[in-house]
């Protein structure tokens, strides 16, 4: 009995289908056909061999299921790498998911707004593309385009670099209790190459508190940054600085989700980075950070 009580505890805690911190690292939802074969070297062909089955408007998901998320937050501390790009922040988002060519396409526009008027304010497109290559392995091909209110570099720290940034990505997640993932990120302008991995798991609360519909959502996760230019081409004293550095971060909201559309979290962070030199020209992070986040958002 007490073998069967475990065994429905954990499967409540990892049945979620509740929305994520950020779309890095979550499998594949929209769009994606079953994989009913129990091998797990079977590489789903559907990407190739469905493309006659459709028309262009229909690959493009123009009339199938999508979901929009409209919500607003405020943060202690902006991280990204392990690196504070600013605190005490006003951040809006605004994600979609839907079907694209047998897969799942995904956007997400972020305007990043700190209170301080000395750090930058960041606007951040971000769109790609995942696709369950076997049962439990999925795909993504991605990459972000960044403007700045003032100069930034490599992590988006304000004093030096460029207003005008972009990075291409490719990930593969294992859709399975952890959900674990590896990501690899070019960025052109700072020359840079970036490798990420971690776990993305949710924990349905329901089994334990008995509240339908609030989850424990977290993301943990470390990297290790190579900046060949970690201003772009902005020269400082006679020169371009570079900077490498090893990263952890790991990230817990509690989710409430209302009436199916509206979302409510509440939580936290804590980052270490060994990167955060004493370059004099930027508002530089802290080695250690932690940080307070909430926001409401309107499911669609």
């Amino acid at each position: 009995m007490k073998k069967f009580a475990a065994l429905f505890l954990v499967l409540c805690i990892f049945n979620s289908a509740h929305a994520r911190i950020s779309p890095i690292g979550n499998p594949a939802e929209f769009g994606i056909t079953e994989i009913s074969s129990d091998d797990p070297l079977y590489v789903n062909p559907i990407a190739l061999d469905g493309l006659e089955d459709k028309t262009f408007l229909e690959h493009l998901g123009v009339y199938a299921e999508h979901r929009t998320v409209l919500s607003v937050e405020y943060a202690s501390n902006i991280v990204f790498d392990g690196m504070r790009t600013s605190n005490n922040t006003f951040a809006a988002s605004l994600e979609d998911n839907g079907e694209l060519f047998n897969g799942d396409g995904y956007t997400q526009l972020d305007a990043i707004i700190p209170f301080d008027n000395s750090f930058a304010n960041i606007f951040r497109f971000l769109g790609g593309w995942k696709y369950n290559l076997t049962k439990d392995l999925h795909i993504d091909l991605g990459g972000t385009l960044v403007y700045a209110t003032k100069r930034i570099s490599g992590a988006g720290i304000t004093g030096a670099g460029t207003r005008f940034t972009g990075d291409i990505y490719i990930g593969f997640i294992y859709d399975f209790i952890l959900k674990p993932f590896v990501y690899y990120t070019y960025n052109f302008d700072y020359d840079s190459n970036k490798i990420t991995f971690g776990f993305n798991p949710i924990f349905d609360l329901k089994c334990i508190t008995g509240i339908e519909n609030l989850s424990l959502v977290m993301e943990i996760y470390g990297g290790y940054v190579k900046a060949n230019r970690w201003t772009a081409d902005d020269e400082v004293n006679g020169r371009l600085p570079h900077n490498n550095y090893f990263f952890a971060q790991a990230e817990a909201r509690l989710e409430y989700v209302l009436c199916e559309h509206w979302r409510f979290t509440v939580g936290g962070g804590y980052a270490h980075n060994d990167g955060a030199k004493d370059f004099d020209f930027l508002k530089n992070s802290p080695n250690n950070l932690l940080w307070i986040n909430t926001s409401i958002g309107f499911i669609f």
